[in-house]
């Protein structure tokens, strides 16, 4: 389990009081065919808070990688979409 995965694990031990919203940077394009656009590298994007209603257990469970729920909202919430952790770079961010 790389360290990323790890901290993803801690954060889910959490109480919302005691964390804000964790930002990351894309390191690679990702396409939302179903908003027909493409979110670049790059792009900042947010945990989502929100309930994700199994879908990123479902992802992990069929692709066997670690999955998260983010969101371009910068206070985690609706729409969220499910990406690989591995597309994700958290040490990049610039946001506060």
């Amino acid at each position: 389990m790389t360290e990323f995965e790890t901290h993803l694990i801690s954060l889910a031990f959490k109480s919302e009081v005691e964390m804000s919203v964790q930002a990351y940077v894309l390191i690679e394009p990702f396409p939302l065919p179903e908003e027909a656009l493409t979110l670049v590298k790059g792009t900042v994007v947010y945990e989502c808070r929100l309930g994700t209603y199994g879908l990123v257990h479902g992802e992990a469970r069929m692709t066997g990688r670690p999955h998260i729920a983010i969101t371009l909202d910068p206070d985690g919430g609706y729409p969220f979409y499910v990406v690989p952790v591995s597309m994700l770079d958290p040490s990049r961010c610039s946001v506060e």
